[in-house]
Parts: C-alpha cells; structure tokens; sequence
C-alpha cells in the first residue's frame, strides 16, 4: 500500500561555522564563539560568575523566555555562588552536579550540541580550564491547559483535549495505557525549525514493517521548517485523492489510544504557536487497514450492483407494461 514518497528538495539554510568544533579550555573564546553564532541576540543571558573564595570561573548561558528563569537562579547559579569548589580538584563537574538541583544534566563537549542544547531552552555552564560543558534542563515553554475538544466533540466518554504542548499529549495517552509495550520513538525535522516529532505505536500490536516505514518517511522530508502536522500529512500519505483515508488527524487522547489498540502509528509534533484552537498536532497513520479498505469496496460495488440490477427490473417491467 505504501509507495515512494514525493519529497520536496532540500532547501539550503545556513550553519554555523563552529557547529562541529569542540570547546577549548578557555572559557572567554568559548562564550565569545557561542554569542557570535547566536548573533548576540538580546534575549541571550550570559552570567559569568567569578568570586574571590572560588579559584573557579563560570560562565551559565540560557535564553529567556524559554527556560525557567527563576529555576535557574534559585537551582543552579545560588549553589554555584554559596558553594565553595576545591582548587586541587579535578572532578569540578562531578562538584557541580552534586549542588546543582536539576535532575536531568548531560555533559558534552561540541559546539554543535551546546547550541542546539541553548536554542531549545536549556541552560549550558561552562568551566574555565576544562574542555566540556553541562546541559541542563530547563526547558519551559508557555502553554494553554487541557480543556474540552472544540471540534470533535461527543456526548459520552472524557473531555480532555491535546494541547500544543508535545509532553503534555503524549503524557494524556501514557496516563491511559500503562504499558511497557508502548514505545515512543523521537526525531526532529525541519533544517532551520528542528521541529520534534514522536512516533507512538504498541509494540506487538503493530506492524513492525509499517512502523519502520512511517520512519523512512519522515527522515526523507528535507525542508527548512514544519510547522503545522498538515505539512507531514502531505508528504506521507500514499494517495491524496483516494477516498479512504490514509492518514487522519485528531485532537481527542481516547481516539488516539483507540487506533493505537487496532495497530495504528501516531506522530505527535509540536503544536501550531500563537493558535488557541490549533490541536492538529496528532497524525494517525491508517496504514495497516487494508482489510478494511477491501471490505469497505465490496460494500460499495454490492449497493451499486443492487441499484443497477432493480434499475434493469423496472426497465423491463415497464417495457412489459408499455
């Protein structure tokens, strides 16, 4: 049923001359590299810290607007300014991990990382001397709550909605099906956006030669920017104008969780922004339904096969007649 995809060539976008370059140890042509990358934007917050009981210097790089700012003094520079580092100590990282309060840091050491790492609402510290950096996560992006479905509304069964938040979708359909054969797979799409898309299926329910191509079909889509789950639809689905739907939207969790139950593959994508009412962030990949479509065939020729043979009795009875 699937065929080759018609994709859209790859548009060029710039990148960055230091994207593949790693850190060096000194922590000003560090921070200089990264404000020239980012254009030295005015939403760019570089806090270098430096005290007289600290032989250390820090240098804790975010941008406002999307990163917990609050998070971010309270958890992360205060223990850095109240702590005291030893200076014959070689695992200033392992120091810094064991004061900072935030649960999820990695440690990475390439400018291509470090970038990626602040664009997308993390917090990066950087050490004078040392040749990586830690990411934090700090990500917060303003979002509406979970209200009632505007578009698909039913009279029995729950109320909830998606949102244009991802985590809190694919939370509203985990909260349901508490099993360990749920897999969520992640990618990001889009040169320029880098867009994150997530594609959901049960594992053992699904095909798994369906769920590798939806994949396939994703990682082909070559453009600068995805911002609406309409642009995925039209490069996935097989046959645009067939009248039995390949691919179908939703913005109910139970619709979601019931194509999944029956082998479905969903793609969840970050919402439309700056839409109160845009909640087609879930794509439903009907792929696996060919039995269906075949059946839904047979009904539609046996109800024209019915109309054409009473047309052929009334012709004749009319002939008799006449």
């Amino acid at each position: 049923m699937w065929k080759k995809a018609s994709l859209k060539p790859q548009k060029s976008s710039g990148n960055t001359a230091s994207s593949g370059d790693l850190i060096n140890k000194i922590l000003i042509e560090n921070v200089g590299q990264i404000k020239e990358d980012l254009g030295d934007c005015s939403d760019l917050i570089v806090r270098m810290i430096k005290h007289k009981e600290n032989p250390f210097a820090f240098a804790v790089i975010h941008i406002d607007g999307i990163s917990n700012t609050p998070k971010i003094d309270e958890h992360v520079i205060e223990p850095i300014l109240t702590n005291k580092f030893d200076p014959a100590s070689r695992t200033i990282k392992d120091e810094l991990q064991q004061v900072i309060a935030v649960t999820n840091i990695k440690e990475k050491n390439s400018f291509k990382d470090i970038l990626s790492a602040i664009v997308s609402g993390g917090t990066v510290i950087l050490i004078d001397g040392d040749t990586s950096a830690l990411i934090l996560d700090t990500k917060e992006i303003e979002s509406r709550s979970i209200v009632e479905p505007t578009t698909q509304t039913v009279i029995r069964g729950p109320k909830d909605s998606f949102t244009e938040n991802l985590r809190t979708n694919t939370s509203l359909v985990r909260s349901r099906i508490q099993s360990p054969n749920l897999r969520l797979d992640s990618m990001k799409i889009g040169e320029v956006t880098q867009t994150q898309v997530e594609i959901m299926y049960i594992k053992g329910i699904a095909d798994e030669s369906i769920v590798k191509e939806v994949k396939n079909r994703l990682q082909k889509i070559k453009v600068d920017g995805i911002l609406e789950s309409a642009y995925i639809e039209g490069f996935i689905e097989d046959e645009p104008r067939t009248p039995f739907p390949t691919v179908q939207n939703t913005e109910r969790p139970d619709a979601v969780i019931g194509n999944l139950l029956e082998g479905r593959v969903a793609i969840f994508m970050t919402g439309t922004p700056g839409y109160a009412n845009s909640n087609s962030s879930i794509i439903i990949a009907n792929c696996c339904d060919k039995e269906k479509v075949k059946a839904s065939i047979c009904l539609i020729l046996s109800i024209l096969l019915f109309i054409i043979t009473r047309f052929v009795d009334l012709c004749k009875n009319k002939w008799q007649e006449g």
